[in-house]
């Protein structure tokens, strides 16, 4: 992918060069000795592969096929004698909480417990039990984002920092709400919390995403926030809110408008098709429309003849003007109903309602 840069993963050969991200999350100690094990590593193992050409070399018994095993079991040795040593935080059950099951060697661990305001609440004794899943993925931060080193990870916290993903599910949670509804923060819900790079939910039927907007919560309090699913991308730390969101279209009503809006153009097309014939009758009508003229010598009588004025001047523009106006009034019509046929109607090839996906 374009922009994207691909680097060394933490767990990767001992003897390949670690990446300046996973090298600017050590301290300065732990980052040198990384690089000095990576060369140690890497001149061993090309020692060793270069000794086993020549042995190849020289034998004509070694197939492709035995070198690339030998090779193989070199490779291995180098990593059970080069891994690379990460520090890695103590996990701090709290007074009550525990550590379900973990990684024998990586940041891998299930938390069942309570959540972290339970503890430091000395006045009354809150029920808020807890459980975490949290992993790991190589680059586990030995410095949060303010420098500050990471000595333990609490996993009674909400987020945790420099896990690679995590999975929360908290009795008494703080949701941060602001942009999104009137309130800024929704404070002791219970709560489902993930993190990760990506978030995928799949199901082999249906996915279901339910707001069920009930009268009373899980602590029998009275539900005053409006229900809704919020779909929102973007930041919001303080200092950059994310924009504000907007509600969705519900695609039936808006279709029904748009054929709404179709029919009234259709309306007033038939209308200006109409002016236009009326118009069209009135210039036939004009063209050999006569009048009285001055009499003119001889016997006292008058003579009617047909304006010239108005014939010049009307003429030319009924084809022009008026039977233009007409052509294309029937054009529009004609397109109004191509466009309800094809993009308007349920079984349209350009029809824009999907037939899987729902909101109400």
């Amino acid at each position: 992918m374009s922009g994207q840069t691909i680097t060394t993963n933490i767990d990767s050969n001992p003897f390949d060069k670690p990446s300046d991200e996973i090298l600017s999350k050590l301290p300065q100690e732990n980052r040198n000795k990384i690089i000095e094990l990576s060369s140690r590593a890497k001149a061993e193992r090309d020692k060793a592969i270069r000794l086993l050409k020549e042995d190849a070399a020289r034998s004509k018994e070694i197939s492709a096929e035995d070198l690339k095993e030998k090779q193989r079991l070199v490779d291995e040795e180098i990593k059970e004698l080069y891994s690379k040593q990460i520090p890695m935080p103590a996990i701090q059950p709290g007074k009550n909480g525990t550590i379900v099951s973990k990684h024998k060697n990586k940041l891998a661990f299930i938390f069942i417990g309570d959540v972290k305001k339970a503890e430091e609440d000395t006045k009354n004794t809150i029920n808020a039990p807890k459980i975490s899943m949290v992993v790991g993925g190589g680059l586990e931060s030995a410095y949060r984002p303010d420098n500050e080193e990471i000595v333990s990870i609490d996993p009674r916290e909400e987020r945790i920092v420099g896990v690679s993903a995590e999975l929360h599910l908290i009795s008494l949670s703080d949701i941060d709400t602001k942009g999104i509804l009137l309130a800024s923060s929704l404070t002791n819900r219970s709560a489902v919390k993930a993190t990760a790079d990506v978030l995928e939910l799949s199901a082999k039927e249906v996915v279901l995403i339910r707001s069920l907007g009930e009268a009373y919560g899980s602590k029998g309090h009275r539900v005053m926030t409006p229900g809704g699913v919020h779909i929102v991308s973007g930041i919001n730390n303080g200092e950059q809110l994310i924009t504000e969101p907007e509600p969705m279209v519900l695609g039936k009503k808006l279709n029904d408008v748009i054929i709404e809006i179709v029919n009234k153009i259709s309306e007033m097309n038939s209308t200006i098709i109409s002016m236009n014939k009326d118009m069209l009758t009135l210039k036939s009508s004009l063209i050999t429309h006569i009048h009285p003229i001055a009499p003119i010598p001889g016997p006292p009588f008058l003579v009617a003849a047909p304006s010239p004025v108005l014939a010049t001047t009307i003429a030319p523009t009924i084809v022009s003007n008026t039977v233009l106006n007409i052509t294309n009034c029937y054009s529009n019509l004609v397109n109004l109903e191509l466009l309800k046929a094809n993009k308007l109607t349920a079984l349209s090839k350009e029809n824009f309602l999907s037939d899987y996906n729902r909101v109400n």
